[in-house]
């Protein structure tokens, strides 16, 4: 899924400051950590800036798809129940 235009331009204005081996280490960080088994109640995947960034670069474009297409289906749905 394509961004919107305001926020990818955002996300590429942040990106600037880092390097792509930050951020793909910083991608692994958060899948290790995600898929832990350690998991401990109160404490966030993303802990940095740059676990941030890199979230926002591989993960935030399927997820902003998926929530525009439950929106969809949903209004979809109400307009048949409306009609």
């Amino acid at each position: 899924m394509i961004l919107p235009e305001k926020l990818q331009i955002a996300v590429n204005n942040e990106l600037s400051s880092v390097s792509h081996e930050e951020l793909v280490n910083s991608a692994q960080d958060i899948s290790l950590r995600y898929r832990g088994k350690d998991r401990q109640p109160g404490i966030h995947f993303i802990q940095s800036r740059n676990e941030a960034l890199a979230y926002a670069v591989s993960r935030m474009p399927a997820t902003f798809g998926a929530v525009c297409s439950a929106l969809k289906y949903t209004l979809d749905s109400m307009e048949s129940i409306e009609t």
